[in-house]
């Protein structure tokens, strides 16, 4: 049976990289929907954008750790795409490191984040690792 997908979806890397920019897409959900679900009446949205990402990253919150992590996660997982959507065949050294920093990412978001996080940041651990096989 032919199959209906593109000969680039094919390919591990390109699969792998999809799920890193999805799983950054959802991060960054997240941060929208803290960031701007709850406006206090007569101030601005940047106004009060900024005083939430203060007190969010000041001493007095106990879960900075939570939300550093959270902003840190979409820099990392879409790094991670771009260098898998812009290899070029198997490189055996280059699918080490981003399964390591796939496995990383893991471990940070079923240690500081969410279950969700951590499923979507599973999944391209499987492509890498194909990926990795192929080199």
């Amino acid at each position: 049976m032919r199959s209906i997908l593109p000969e680039s979806l094919k390919r591990p890397n390109i699969v792998a990289a999809l799920w890193l920019v999805f799983g950054a897409l959802l991060s960054i959900g997240i941060w929208v929907i803290f960031l701007f679900s709850a406006m206090p009446n007569g101030s601005s949205v940047v106004g009060a954008t900024l005083d939430q990402l203060s007190f969010t990253f000041s001493g007095q919150n106990e879960h900075r750790v939570f939300f550093g992590w959270l902003a840190l996660c979409p820099f990392l997982q879409l790094l991670a795409a771009y260098f898998y959507f812009i290899a070029k065949g198997c490189q055996r050294e280059r699918a080490v490191v981003l399964l390591a920093v796939q496995v990383v990412l893991l471990g940070v978001n079923l240690a500081f984040v969410a279950l969700p996080l951590a499923i979507v940041t599973l999944i391209p651990i499987y492509y890498g690792h194909r990926y990795f096989r192929c080199a």
